[in-house]
């Protein structure tokens, strides 16, 4: 399991990177240079918070309704 410092840092590029753009789960992968299960355990952490979401099959950041 990572640090805290770790863990708050990877879910930081996480969102930084999709604010790039929305990105399907091995291309956030490759952009993170991290494991998919990481990347997709994140994704479904922040997915629970309402901060992204899955459109088309990529991952983006969660539009405000």
């Amino acid at each position: 399991m990572k640090k805290f410092n770790e863990y708050s840092s990877f879910e930081d590029r996480l969102l930084v990177t999709l604010k790039k753009g929305p990105c399907d789960l091995m291309t956030l992968s490759h952009k993170l240079k991290e494991d998919i299960l990481p990347v997709s355990s994140m994704l479904e952490h922040l997915k629970v918070f309402d901060k992204v979401e899955v459109y088309k099959e990529k991952w983006q950041i969660k539009r405000k309704q």
